[in-house]
């Protein structure tokens, strides 16, 4: 059987697709607008996270990594 690696929530996040951020926004029932007051960008920024159109800035996951210690 193999043995599953546990990796520190940095580095999981450190690594955020867009598709991981979107299901991150909406397990805490986050608009795109509400996510982006948060993060200090707009809706149309929010979006194209999402779409992996524009990469996350690093700050992002490691915002959510602090805010989830």
């Amino acid at each position: 059987m193999k043995k599953l690696q546990i990796l520190p929530i940095q580095a999981l996040l450190a690594r955020m697709t867009g598709e991981q951020f979107r299901s991150w926004r909406k397990n805490r029932g986050l608009s795109r607008e509400l996510a982006g007051e948060e993060f200090g960008v707009s809706t149309f920024t929010v979006e194209k996270w999402e779409q992996d159109t524009n990469p996350l800035p690093f700050a992002v996951p490691r915002l959510i990594a602090q805010n989830a210690s």
